[in-house]
């Protein structure tokens, strides 16, 4: 094979294990974030804010790796005693991009530098907003109650899934009246606000609800409507039953939020999406600042550092290496 088609097979490799083997490691949750938030980081957000993000993350490798390449740092023990390693190295060369990606696919998985890509990963995270953009949308709403005011056309669809359980006897003059079960924040009340926001990310096809899981929650949901209406109020369950559905109206408010924010990237356009919906935020939305633009800018500026002076470095190290190899260099 040619040079030019073993360089363009170089460089392909080396943009595999940079995008895919270390660039997926953007889309992990850092240390204990893990077991307290469901799904992926790139759930939490719109794709032009993760991409974007995600590119950085990626490039700050690309910068690692341009010191290596250029440094000629030996080649750790364990990528040496791979016969991979080796046939990469016969056809490739010892300084090719692949060698340096596989090196630094190796340096990242060692425990120290994985605790500062760890620590990189989670301030990349923050700045992008994940998880808060959607957790302070879905504790807006949680932590009010009035912020849930159903629409006609979807208490509409309610009053039709009761006749479809044959309970519309118990259930409608319950949703006809929903503002004072709501006052009250009756058992009915968390009832409803569960299936209304289960019904609505049904019928958007949510993406971080798998159909499985819905069918699940609506199945058990319609057990639920079918057992209240021969419930004792002064009934233990009824306590249960009330922090059951509190956890599973929490459950689907955070999917809706992830899938509006997804959705819209603007902040205007994702609080009238939700006040479409029936869900009256609290907090003001005032114009919106290019935050985005702003973390770039400074990032920019830092890895435009990062890169002078590697080159500055190297530069002074090759004019160095010429002086001394032609009898001149001082000691």
């Amino acid at each position: 094979m040619n040079v030019t088609g073993l360089i363009l097979i170089d460089l392909a490799i080396c943009a595999f294990i940079m995008f895919f083997l270390i660039g997926q490691r953007f889309n992990q949750w850092p240390g204990a974030q893990q077991a307290l938030l469901s799904g992926k980081p790139s759930d939490y957000i719109d794709p032009f804010r993760y991409y974007a993000f995600y590119l950085l993350y990626v490039c700050t490798f690309l910068v690692v790796g341009m010191a290596i390449y250029n440094l000629q740092l030996a080649v750790p023990e364990s990528l040496k005693s791979s016969k991979v390693f080796e046939a990469i190295v016969k056809q490739l060369g010892n300084q090719s991009y692949t060698i340096v990606a596989l090196y630094l696919l190796a340096m990242v998985n060692e425990k120290h530098v994985e605790q500062w890509d760890a620590l990189w990963r989670n301030h990349l995270q923050v700045w992008a907003r994940i998880p808060k953009a959607v957790e302070e949308v879905k504790d807006n709403i949680l932590f009010s109650e009035d912020s849930l005011a159903p629409t006609p056309e979807r208490l509409e669809d309610l009053r039709k899934e009761m006749k479809r359980l044959q309970v519309e006897a118990y259930w409608e003059p319950i949703i006809d009246h929903w503002q004072g079960e709501r006052e009250k924040a009756s058992l009915e009340w968390h009832y409803l606000k569960a299936l209304y926001t289960l019904r609505i990310c049904k019928r958007l096809r949510v993406e971080s609800l798998h159909v499985d899981d819905v069918d699940r929650h609506e199945n058990r949901l319609h057990d639920l409507a079918r057992v209240m209406p021969k419930l004792d109020p002064q009934n233990e369950d009824v306590k249960t039953y009330a922090e059951e559905l509190n956890k599973l109206y929490g459950y689907f408010v955070e999917s809706l939020c992830k899938h509006v924010i997804k959705k819209n990237p603007s902040k205007n356009i994702q609080c009238e999406a939700l006040q479409n919906l029936g869900f009256q935020l609290s907090f003001q939305v005032v114009s919106e600042i290019k935050t985005i633009g702003m973390a770039f800018d400074c990032l920019l500026c830092l890895s435009l550092i990062c890169v002078i002076t590697i080159f500055g470095y190297l530069a002074i190290r090759d004019w160095v290496g010429m002086t001394c190899g032609d009898g001149a260099c001082l000691t």
